[in-house]
C-alpha cells in the first residue's frame, strides 16, 4: 500500500545519511550487511516470493567483496537482471528489470570503466582491469560530470513513466 512505499523511501533515504557517516571500514561494511540481511528476514517473514528475499542478501554480501571486483563485472550485472526480472514478473512493476540493469549497468560501463583504475568486466574469468579512461575518481570533472548523467537518467525515468 502507499504507508509502504512512503516508509521504504525514507528508510532508504535514512540508511544512505547514516551510512555516509560512518567512517570506519568494519563498522559500515557491519551496519550494511545487517541492514540487508535485515531486511531478507523481513521480507520471508511477509512470505514474499525467495526472488525479494535473494535479492536483499546479495546486497548484504558485497561490502565484504574487494571494491571493484564481482560487482563490477558483466556477471553481476546479469544476475541483477534475471533477479530483478523475478521479482517484476511477481510485482507486476513494468520495465523493473530493464530500468534496474541499465542503473546498475551505467554506474560500470558509463562510469568506472572510463576511470584510470579501470574495472574488472570478467571477474572472476580473469581479474585483469579494463580501462578507457581518462576520468580521476572524484575529480572535479568527473563528479561534475556524474551528477550530469544521474540527471539525465532520472529525467529519462520520469518521462518514461509520465508516458506509460
Amino acid at each position: 500500500n502507499e504507508n509502504f512505499y512512503i516508509s521504504a523511501i525514507v528508510t532508504f533515504i535514512a540508511i544512505i545519511i547514516i551510512e555516509a557517516k560512518i567512517t570506519h571500514s568494519l563498522i559500515r561494511k557491519v551496519f550494511l550487511s545487517l541492514i540487508f540481511i535485515l531486511l531478507a528476514i523481513s521480507l520471508y517473514f511477509i512470505n514474499v516470493p525467495i526472488y525479494f528475499v535473494m535479492f536483499a542478501l546479495i546486497f548484504a554480501v558485497f561490502p565484504w567483496l574487494k571494491h571493484r571486483s564481482f560487482s563490477h563485472s558483466i556477471f553481476a550485472v546479469i544476475m541483477i537482471y534475471f533477479i530483478l526480472k523475478q521479482i517484476e514478473l511477481v510485482s507486476g512493476l513494468e520495465y523493473l528489470s530493464v530500468y534496474g540493469t541499465i542503473a546498475y549497468g551505467s554506474h560500470i560501463f558509463l562510469g568506472d570503466l572510463f576511470t584510470k583504475q579501470g574495472v574488472p568486466l570478467f571477474y572472476p574469468i580473469s581479474d585483469k582491469k579494463i580501462s578507457l579512461g581518462f576520468l580521476k575518481v572524484g575529480g572535479k570533472f568527473s563528479n561534475f560530470a556524474e551528477y550530469l548523467f544521474i540527471l539525465a537518467l532520472l529525467l529519462i525515468v520520469l518521462f518514461s513513466i509520465y508516458k506509460l
